[in-house]
């Protein structure tokens, strides 16, 4: 099969170099920052290579223009996805030796949502606030991945939503003095208090990045407001997919099986990520969609967070960019007999459809 795809979770931004160097993962997950390698190789996995860069601009990937690099983005966009969910995230966290107050941190966060504002403004790309704003193609959607910590007051929300964001991740970790919304425990009181005033929004709560108990609260608020069409999972896998060697890193990131079954039932949405330590590849990615589908009966609610732009050296599978999407497909067709309308849903039409429904 051959077309577009959607996807629920890419980095576009981080690919333009702010002139940091990129890392790799060490044999125990942890980063290793090489001088010989920047943020720019991650290029790529948009399906532009370096070569092109330098052949069309005369100049090095790593001095383009903010307004170049927005043209790659736009043409790749048009060219690969129905839907693409972008995300801003709190840039300091990946800077350790900065560490600014959290009026600057706010802002630059606020800041980086400018960026896809301009790219937004590109021909045939659509940055989506609301449902009738989805165009059949070149749909873009922010989410805020890493920057929920500097939630404080509901007023910090509604400033991330007048900035464009429509889906709040939540992340696992940290303590309550760091943490307003969540920690080890689970949400904070305020924490429930900011989930209810998401799903009363129309806007969507994120777990990919959520620890079990986060999830389980979650969850339960959505339950009891009927708004379970507001929780997403935008990228990862089941725990059992991850490697072995990986687990004790990322395990809680990963979803237990009765917790996809309770996702979906709800009427969230799950998206299966592409790369290492979630899957091994293709196949692997095409054997989780297809077990999913036959044990909850709901293949309209799957799709693909592919986390391209946000993946290192070394954790691209035989998926490298959104060309190889199509082999997942090719996986559910050959060896596990879906139909082409049921491999349509997965690769194009769930993540439109769920969205423009969610918010």
């Amino acid at each position: 099969m051959t077309g577009e795809t959607s996807t629920l979770h890419t980095d576009m931004y981080r690919p333009k170099w702010d002139g940091n160097q990129d890392y790799k993962i060490g044999q125990d997950g942890q980063k290793i920052y090489d001088s010989n390698v920047n943020i720019t190789d991650r290029i790529e996995q948009f399906g532009i290579t370096k070569q092109q860069v330098e052949e069309r601009f005369g100049k090095k990937m790593e001095e383009l223009s903010w307004q170049e690099y927005n043209e790659l983005m736009a043409e790749s966009t048009r060219k690969y996805y129905d839907v693409i969910v972008s995300s801003v995230f709190d840039k300091y966290l990946y800077q350790n030796e900065i560490n600014p107050e959290h009026d600057q941190r706010f802002k630059d966060l606020i800041g980086m949502t400018e960026k896809y504002h301009q790219l937004g403004a590109m021909p045939g790309i659509q940055l989506v606030r609301r449902a009738d704003d989805f165009q059949e193609k070149g749909n873009l959607v922010m989410t805020l991945e890493a920057g929920a910590h500097l939630i404080k007051t509901i007023g910090d929300v509604k400033k991330m939503v007048d900035a464009g964001i429509r889906i709040f991740g939540l992340q696992y970790g940290g303590d309550e003095k760091q943490n307003t919304i969540a920690n080890k425990e689970g949400l904070t009181q305020f924490g429930q208090q900011v989930v209810k005033y998401f799903l009363d929004n129309n806007l969507v709560v994120d777990l990919a990045h959520s620890g079990y108990k986060t999830r389980q609260d979650v969850m339960g608020i959505a339950e009891e407001s009927g708004a379970g069409n507001r929780v997403s999972y935008t990228h990862g896998s089941t725990k059992e997919d991850i490697s072995s060697d990986w687990v004790s890193k990322i395990g809680e990131r990963a979803l237990k099986k009765e917790e996809v079954e309770r996702i979906i039932r709800m009427g969230g949405i799950i998206g299966l990520g592409v790369s290492q330590p979630f899957f091994s590849g293709s196949r692997h990615v095409a054997e989780r969609i297809n077990e999913i589908a036959q044990t909850t009966g709901h293949i309209d609610r799957l799709a693909i967070g592919s986390d391209f732009g946000g993946l290192p050296p070394g954790l691209t599978t035989d998926i490298k960019g959104p060309e190889d999407l199509v082999k997942i497909a090719d996986v559910l067709s050959e060896q596990f007999g879906l139909s082409d309308e049921q491999i349509k849903k997965v690769m194009w039409d769930n993540a439109k459809e769920w969205l423009s429904q969610a918010i």
